[in-house]
């Protein structure tokens, strides 16, 4: 139950913040005209209308199951294939799209021109792919991910750029410029340049993480991509407010260094509420 207040009063500061914000800024908003499809408005918008979705389907697979259960009593559980089969085609274009959204004009863009100036970042998406192959040899989906993020880092980074005339105008005046560039500009750059990485951790993450469930008694050990963990010890003690079971692991690498967790689990006396501490 705490935790429930705890995340429902986040989510009153996000959508209350977000409303105080649209309702402070509301006088100052104009019709901005007509614009063309391909544009950055077109841009921003067919972003918005993604972005909706997909919040939209991870609402839903969170509240779904509390609603069939208050309403029919049955339990079920909406884990990862339900979301990896739903966001990730959903972000998929908002990702690529990323990269062309700042570096079109408003009311009209010529697509193809900001295809010209996206051409380094499709070529080291390429490289990136191919390492990617050459390295681990797989599987698809994650020389899709990082062939995604490598192309959205080097667009973000080739808009900023741009910008401030990075190797085309000396260094003194790009330095100048990037000093003049409103805060938005690199807000832009950072945020789309964060999602990139995001999107390279998760593809690592889900692509090539080993795990391994078994059980070991005192002493034993089991291998899990050339290192070695060995369950040392298992000790119980008394803290403030809980009592914890502390487990003692050394991990051996091929060098031969050892490295030693205490991966505990605690049930707090007053809740009732058990977790896992790293």
């Amino acid at each position: 139950p705490t935790r429930g207040v705890f995340i429902l009063f986040l989510l009153c500061i996000a959508v209350g913040g977000s409303l105080t914000l649209y309702a402070w800024r509301a006088p100052t908003l104009k019709g901005g005209g007509l614009f063309q499809p391909i544009s950055r408005e077109g841009a921003l918008i067919f972003n918005n209308v993604l972005l909706s979705i997909a919040a939209a389907m991870v609402l839903l697979g969170t509240l779904y199951p509390l609603l069939l259960e208050t309403l029919t009593g049955e339990k079920i559980s909406v884990g990862a294939p339900f979301f990896n089969a739903t966001f990730v085609p959903i972000m998929t274009p908002v990702i690529i799209a990323m990269a062309f959204g700042p570096m079109m004009p408003w009311k009209r863009a010529d697509l193809f021109a900001v295809m010209g100036k996206l051409k380094i970042a499709l070529s080291v998406a390429a490289v990136v792919v191919l390492v990617t192959l050459w390295l681990s040899g797989g599987p698809a989906f994650a020389l899709f991910g990082m062939g995604l993020a490598a192309w959205l880092f080097v667009g973000s980074i080739l808009e900023w750029a741009g910008r401030i005339k990075l190797f085309r105008a000396p260094f003194a005046t790009s330095l100048r410029r990037m000093r003049d560039l409103p805060r938005s500009a690199h807000g832009t750059m950072l945020a789309h340049a964060g999602v990139a990485i995001v999107v390279a951790g998760i593809t690592g993450s889900q692509a090539w993480t080993q795990e391994s469930v078994q059980s070991l008694g005192i002493g034993e050990s089991a291998h899990i991509a050339d290192h070695r963990f060995t369950l040392s010890d298992i000790r119980e003690y008394q803290g403030p407010n809980f009592v914890a079971r502390e487990a003692t692991v050394t991990i051996t690498t091929p060098g031969e260094r050892t490295i030693v967790l205490t991966p505990e689990k605690r049930v707090y006396t007053v809740e009732g509420m058990p977790t896992t501490e790293a």
